[in-house]
């Protein structure tokens, strides 16, 4: 009986972390081979996606629009696609993930598979590759989740490595042995970054993944080691309609001053960005379907076809970042991976860490501020709108707020076995000042503005406003 109940739960969690992936609300109308779909998507704001999927061949986005709430989007759906009918899940509609050589078939031939050598290899392209600009030198807009499957992507075409990615709402995988028709006379190019086949491969899987299917499907969880916490391994979120994803590009396993974990990410909307660079801090445990550590599955052949490897035979493969009994006397799970992976960690550079990383969230606020005012200032950013959800700040200035609080935890664990770092915390943060707008404010101060309340996320407001300074 235990056994049978353990089987039914397992079952059951399967099932709804797969349904994650999936849209919570689908419309659908057929018409012969083609069926056109709509997705009412609360992932990133409230979105009726329309969809249309010829037999064989993967979806393609036709239109977006954003509203301020699920009945008004439901009676938009009403009113424009009465001949839709709705349902929870899609009627299967395979498409071709069968191995084959032939001409136009792939986007590259994989010549070699994924192994723990290649993940190590994958490291290091990572750390010596991937600065704040990466992107930008290659002209390539990003969101949330697009830059760490760009990082696999790249370099996976860079090496001949399959890859792959689920597709959000059909569930499908698309992957290196995918080629679209309106694709297959696409010029390529022995660089990636001139391979317009590879390039528009790039932007499809780029827009038809998100946070959502890399958490419940792509990826698994990671053991809290050496090896698990290695670079290309990834911080993923979903909480509030809004997910995240940091990838881990940098390790300092030995030098005894440095933070073990630095991560790259990019955020939203999607566009021309730098990458922000942040030592991982965090205090908060991993907690399943909500902040997960995860690092990719590996796409196989099995039987002819595609598909990724089962997330519990990767070596690396643990639940453990989710049991409770591990957190033991820790302050905060940063003192974990701490112990686990670098237990001689010197924090005497911690605050001069933590200070780098709040003045490049102030820098990547203004430029935010800035460019969503002057967006707003000819473009329909009420709330409810696309414009409103892309540019507006709530959660990025609760992310603001939250790594100030996760550096002083830090600093405060370490201060009474180093006497006068919080001290020296709480001098730094009045002395370092930022230009913002015209103001000379303290880091000190701009953490009084965010406690108190003081800034405006809404992207229509005056700047001096949007920083409380008016």
């Amino acid at each position: 009986m235990i056994n049978i109940m353990r089987t039914f739960l397992l079952c059951f969690l399967l099932t709804f972390f797969m349904s994650q992936a999936m849209a919570s609300e689908l419309w659908t109308k057929y018409d012969g081979d083609t069926r056109h779909y709509l997705v009412l998507d609360n992932d990133d704001g409230i979105k009726v996606k329309l969809y249309s999927q010829e037999m064989g061949d993967y979806q393609d986005l036709i239109s977006v629009q954003t509203f301020k709430n699920n009945i008004e989007a439901r009676t938009f759906i009403d009113n424009n696609y009465p001949k839709y009918t709705a349902t929870k899940v899609l009627k299967e509609w395979p498409v071709n993930t069968s191995v084959s050589e032939k001409k136009n078939s792939n986007l590259w031939i994989a010549q070699n598979q994924w192994s723990d050598d290649w993940e190590q290899k994958y490291a290091d392209w990572l750390k010596d590759t991937i600065t704040s600009d990466f992107y930008m030198k290659y002209n390539i807009p990003t969101d949330c989740a697009d830059a760490q499957i760009g990082f696999r992507w790249i370099f996976a075409r860079i090496n001949s490595l399959p890859v792959a990615n689920t597709v959000s709402d059909t569930g499908s995988l698309f992957g290196q042995f995918s080629m679209r028709k309106q694709w297959e006379n696409l010029p390529t190019s022995y660089n990636w970054y001139d391979d317009q086949l590879f390039l528009a491969a790039l932007n499809y899987v780029m827009d038809m993944t998100s946070t959502r299917t890399v958490m419940a499907t792509d990826g698994f969880h990671v053991a809290i080691t050496q090896q698990g916490l290695r670079a290309g391994t990834f911080i993923v979120s979903q909480t509030n309609g809004s997910g995240h994803i940091r990838t881990i590009t940098d390790n300092y396993y030995t030098e005894s001053g440095e933070l073990p974990l630095y991560t790259q990410s990019a955020t939203s909307p999607r566009e021309l960005r730098p990458l922000y660079k942040e030592a991982f801090v965090d205090q908060a445990w991993p907690l399943r379907g909500t902040r997960e550590i995860m690092a990719m599955r590996w796409p196989i052949v099995s039987r002819g076809s595609w598909v990724l490897t089962e997330k519990n035979k990767d070596p690396r493969f643990s639940e453990e970042q989710f049991d409770v009994q591990l957190k033991g006397n820790y302050y905060s799970f940063i003192q974990f991976v701490l112990s686990r992976v670098k237990p001689s960690y010197n924090p005497n550079s911690l605050i001069s860490t933590g200070i780098d990383d709040l003045v490049n969230y102030t820098i990547m606020r203004i430029k935010i501020v800035r460019d969503g005012y002057e967006f707003c200032r000819n473009h329909d950013c009420r709330p409810g709108t696309q414009a409103y959800e892309d540019w507006s700040t709530p959660n990025r200035d609760a992310k603001f707020l939250i790594k100030f609080n996760e550096v002083e935890d830090l600093v405060k664990s370490f201060d009474p076995a180093n006497p006068g770092l919080y001290d020296s915390w709480i001098n730094s943060l009045n002395t370092t000042t930022i230009d913002v707008e015209g103001n000379n404010l303290s880091l000190a101060q701009i953490r009084n503005l965010l406690e108190k309340k003081k800034m405006s996320f809404n992207p229509s407001d005056p700047i001096l406003k949007r920083w409380g300074l008016n």
